[in-house]
C-alpha cells in the first residue's frame, strides 16, 4: 500500500479506465519531496516505470489533472522527483515526461483559446 502522504494519485485500476484522486487536502503540506514539500504538489503514478510502460488512460488522467492544477498554480513548474535531488531516479527511465509535458501545454492552450471566445 502506497503511503497517504502526496497529494494526487494515478492509478490504473485492473481492466478500469485511470482515475486520479485526492491524497491530502490542498492545504496541507506534502511528504512528497524533501525541502520542497510546502511548495509543491506531488502527484504519484502507480507502477514502476523502470519496468513498465504508463498505460494510455494513466497519461490521459495526467494530462487532465495537470492541466487543471495549472489554473489553479498558474507559476508552477512541472518536473520529476529526479529532477529535485539525486537520490531518486523517479518516475523511472519509461515515464515520458516530455510527451506529457506537450499534451498538457497544448491542452493549456486550447483551453485559454477556447475560454476566450
Amino acid at each position: 500500500m502506497l503511503p497517504e502522504n502526496l497529494k494526487f494519485r494515478v492509478k490504473t485500476p485492473p481492466r478500469a479506465a485511470a482515475s486520479h484522486y485526492e491524497g491530502r487536502p490542498h492545504n496541507t503540506i506534502g511528504a512528497h519531496a524533501y525541502g520542497v514539500n510546502s511548495k509543491s504538489v506531488g502527484i504519484c503514478f502507480e507502477g514502476d516505470f523502470n519496468k513498465e510502460e504508463l498505460t494510455d488512460n494513466q497519461e490521459k488522467a495526467a494530462i487532465v489533472l495537470i492541466t487543471l492544477l495549472s489554473f489553479a498554480y498558474p507559476d508552477a513548474k512541472l518536473c520529476r522527483h529526479c529532477d529535485l535531488t539525486t537520490k531518486k531516479n523517479c518516475p523511472g527511465n519509461n515515464f515520458p515526461f516530455e510527451r506529457i509535458r506537450e499534451k498538457v501545454i497544448k491542452s493549456i492552450k486550447e483551453m485559454r483559446f477556447s475560454n476566450s471566445i
